[in-house]
């Protein structure tokens, strides 16, 4: 990566005449953003350590945040509790709002990036429902991804690099990732990736054709074991979710469809709320009409065990603990089922 100019040499420095000064490493975060947002909290976060470096709170629609950073690093603004993107930081004023960042070199990148993409995206809203655009839209798709692929190549050594590598690290395979990670060590500086990684490999561990992992949560005194709720003779249908999660919510008819159809037959549901506050998840439950037994308050437990790197995740387990369909939603999930009860 070509380093940013840190010195300035004056002829008087040259000379002798005054001392060499070394540049300023500071930065200064602007935030602009609407008034509605007055009193809401700011947070920067590390996407290398994970740490909170910095906070403030939006007064008459801004903030602002001055800091030093020797090496440019990549983090996440979040605003109100949202993610309002990610952003480099580096030397120089840096200017934040929910449509763009821009004022320091490699946040200039990464508004390039921001700006095709919102382009991109307005223009597929437009067009979804219009079969005659539908070559002209794939076009700017592939457009769109073409040019991602191009900023990520052309700055895997930087932060604007890991910041795409983070996004398209969840559709990589281990073997795909761990190449990626040795040719560019740089990338093992950030802890969301290695994550990703690392949950891969777990992941591969409860794929199709695989035994199930048994796990323990204890709730108000209560430990409950995942095989605490399943039969020895049944299939178990296990659905990781939480209350926030909306596909989560979307997927409840689904299962109880399939719970309708196959209960009697020897099929059983069981929730795993992960991620989530007990309270909300026992509205949710009340709300959704869930009347399937459901383990509370599992935070992050299963989904470390089974590397489930987003919800909702439902896995069917055969009556042998083999595991025999995951993160299927909708129909597919619903045929996986319907295969796996007929052949019993």
């Amino acid at each position: 990566m070509k380093s940013l100019p840190i010195f300035i040499l004056t002829t008087a420095c040259i000379f002798g005449a005054i001392s060499c000064s070394k540049k300023s490493d500071q930065y200064t975060l602007n935030g602009n953003f609407d008034e509605s947002e007055n009193g809401a909290s700011v947070l920067i976060i590390s996407m290398s350590s994970g740490d909170t470096i910095a906070r403030d709170t939006i007064r008459n629609g801004k903030f602002q945040i001055v800091g030093e950073v020797v090496t440019p690093d990549l983090v996440q603004v979040r605003v109100g509790g949202r993610s309002e993107g990610q952003i480099v930081l580096e030397p120089g004023e840096i200017t934040l709002t929910s449509e763009y960042v821009a004022g320091t070199p490699l946040n200039d990148v990464i508004n390039g990036w921001y700006q095709k993409y919102n382009a991109t995206a307005a223009f597929l809203q437009e067009n979804q429902n219009d079969s005659t655009k539908l070559e002209e839209t794939m076009a700017k798709y592939d457009q769109l991804k073409a040019y991602g692929d191009s900023l990520m190549f052309a700055n895997m050594d930087n932060p604007v690099g890991a910041n795409f590598m983070i996004n398209n690290a969840y559709d990589m395979n281990v073997e795909e990732l761990e190449k990626a990670l040795e040719e560019h060590p740089s990338l093992k500086n950030y802890s969301k990736i290695t994550k990703i990684l690392d949950q891969k490999k777990l992941a591969e561990e409860t794929e199709i054709g695989k035994p199930y992992k048994d796990f323990e949560v204890t709730y108000e005194g209560r430990t409950t074991k995942l095989s605490d709720l399943m039969q020895s003779d049944h299939y178990t249908l296990v659905d990781f979710w939480a209350s926030w999660c909306g596909p989560c919510r979307r997927e409840i008819p689904v299962i109880k469809e399939i719970q309708k159809e196959w209960g009697p037959k020897g099929l059983d549901v069981v929730g795993v709320a992960v991620w989530d506050e007990p309270d909300n998840t026992k509205k949710a439950m009340e709300d959704l009409g869930i009347d399937w037994p459901v383990i509370i308050d599992a935070g992050t437990i299963p989904t470390d065990m089974y590397g489930i790197l987003g919800i909702p995740c439902i896995i069917l387990i055969g009556p042998d603990g083999t595991i025999l369909s995951r993160g299927l939603q909708g129909d597919e999930l619903k045929e996986s089922v319907a295969n796996a009860m007929s052949k019993s």
